[in-house]
């Protein structure tokens, strides 16, 4: 199993051994809760376990991502069933980490063009 931790911070580049899985669950856009099981491993590196999340699963978030991008983008809050105080969190949040992202892609951008 080898870690690509979607949607986190921390990319994790090693082949993790096997540990067993765990159940997680997701409200969909629909407004169904599902409940699924998510592959764990653990790191030769450091040791601590890390989950497998498919691309639509935020780390720790329980709406589904699609979801919160409405939500934050401004394009619908009728569709979630999220109360106002965690809609609010998710602006808010996307807010603090928006400049850090911009820098990123910059940097990525302006390393790409000069590599030409």
């Amino acid at each position: 199993m080898k870690s690509s931790a979607a949607g986190s911070p921390f990319i994790i580049d090693t082949q993790l051994s096997g540990y067993g899985s765990h159940s997680r669950y997701v409200r969909l856009k629909c407004g169904i809760r599902v409940y699924m099981d998510v592959p764990a491993g653990i790191c030769p590196n450091c040791g601590h376990t890390h989950t497998e999340l498919p691309d639509f699963i935020r780390p720790y978030k329980h709406y589904e991502s699609s979801v919160i991008q409405e939500v934050v983008n401004g394009k619908s809050t009728d569709i979630c069933e999220a109360d106002e105080s965690t809609m609010k969190r998710w602006k808010r949040e996307h807010q603090r980490m928006a400049p850090h992202v911009e820098t990123l892609l910059r940097t990525v951008l302006s390393a790409s063009v000069t590599s030409y």
